[in-house]
């Protein structure tokens, strides 16, 4: 079991499109979401995962991407001592968020991330977010982690997915900045 590690305190994100850059603020320890979106957007496209290695790489002491990794690479590399930035199908465009920790999820009896969503808190039985909520130090369950991260390509699939109650731990599809700072 890992427990949360906090590099800065919750930063959200000002609009729509800077989850990525709020992610990375919070990973660097500064509040400055629009500086870094602007140079996310010289450095490519903000939200690619290999625009987001180029900046990060530099900037954090240790790093590294992985491309297709699993729940199981997750709690791992929370185990080691990481934070994680990654992807999921929250929204139709698809939606960056912090994993800080991990811990049993007495409701399922298997376990839940402790995520900062930058945006608000997600709710995975209705697949939205919840309005006027906080994603500050938030937890996601596995199976809602698992559905919209790792196995699936949108927003409907994911919702699907969640419904099923699917959980393979150890599949592969979701992708992970592993980062400590």
């Amino acid at each position: 079991m890992s427990t949360s590690t906090k590099v800065l305190d919750y930063v959200a994100q000002p609009n729509a499109y800077t989850c990525q850059s709020a992610c990375i603020a919070k990973v660097l320890g500064t509040t400055d979401v629009e500086g870094i979106r602007a140079a996310l957007e010289a450095i490519g496209t903000p939200g690619s995962p290999d625009t987001m290695a180029q900046y990060l790489k530099p900037r954090v002491k240790s790093y590294k991407f992985l491309i297709s990794g699993s729940l199981e690479d997750a709690k791992a590399a929370l185990d080691e001592g990481c934070v994680i930035i990654t992807h999921g199908w929250f929204t139709g465009s698809g939606h960056v968020i912090t994993l800080t920790g991990y811990e049993p999820d007495p409701a399922t009896l298997s376990y839940r991330f402790i995520v900062d969503d930058p945006w608000m808190e997600f709710s995975f039985p209705d697949a939205d977010y919840i309005p006027n909520s906080s994603g500050d130090n938030v937890r996601y369950s596995s199976y809602g982690i698992y559905a919209y991260c790792v196995a699936s390509s949108s927003l409907d699939r994911a919702a699907q997915i969640y419904d099923q109650g699917r959980l393979l731990s150890s599949e592969k599809g979701a992708w992970l900045h592993l980062i400590k700072n």
